[in-house]
């Protein structure tokens, strides 16, 4: 709806034209719930991670739609370069950056994982996105070491994110640590509380156990996966 109401202020789109950067840009000004603020502040970190974003998509988009051969992912990490420079989002004493994805999530990191006297702060969305991307382009390229460090790197800014734990587990098992992608699919069970998040580390547990040849644990994971997702999920997994 917002999308709608903010393309038909900028007048008819023309053929060719996509409004979806503009948008893209503006979302944080759009009021969502009358609890939030129609407007705030945008601060550095955040306009930089949008910037990797903006530019890995750009260079998918030429490679996909106009055979180029850009580099996505070097294009992400130079956006992302002063950040890293700066060190900003870096856990020290008793800061430590975190994202969440709802309010819910917050309050269970609060309540079942933050350390005692920890002081969290809000890291952007974008930050957890563009580890992801970065670690995905890693693995993409054969380059498992890489992958599986931006992968640590996403899952420890988002330990609520059911989507960074099965994208650790699968650095995992690409880096050949089996044993290690069950311990984060454990993990990510024991915080997961909506049905889906259990249903998908059960299936990615299922597929572990099968090929490590433990048929009876598999069937058990699977079975559990099948009473926590419809059959659509299960068929793309």
């Amino acid at each position: 709806m917002a999308e709608k109401n903010v393309a038909s202020s900028r007048g008819p789109q023309a053929p060719g034209e996509s409004h979806f950067l503009a948008i893209l840009s503006r979302m944080k000004y759009i009021e969502r719930w009358s609890l939030m603020r129609s407007s705030r502040p945008e601060n550095l970190s955040e306009h930089s991670l949008e910037v990797a974003l903006i530019a890995h998509m750009l260079c998918v988009i030429g490679n996909a739609r106009f055979g180029r051969a850009l580099d996505a992912e070097r294009a992400a990490l130079e956006a992302l370069e002063s950040l890293e420079r700066e060190g900003a989002l870096r856990d020290e004493g008793d800061v430590a950056w975190r994202s969440f994805a709802t309010y819910a999530d917050r309050a269970l990191y609060n309540r079942l994982v933050a350390p005692a006297h920890e002081r969290c702060l809000l890291a952007p969305a974008p930050c957890l996105e563009a580890l992801l991307v970065a670690s995905a382009a890693a693995l993409a390229q054969d380059r498992p070491d890489d992958a599986l460090e931006r992968a640590r790197r996403a899952a420890r800014l988002a330990p609520m994110s059911v989507q960074a734990s099965l994208h650790l587990a699968q650095c995992l098992e690409a880096a050949d640590d089996a044993r290690g992608a069950c311990e984060e699919l454990c993990r990510a069970l024991s915080v997961a509380h909506d049905q889906e998040s259990v249903g998908l580390a059960y299936l990615m547990m299922s597929q572990l156990q099968w090929r490590d040849g433990h048929v009876l644990a598999a069937q058990a994971c699977y079975q559990r996966a099948c009473r926590n997702l419809p059959a659509p999920a299960l068929v793309a997994g």
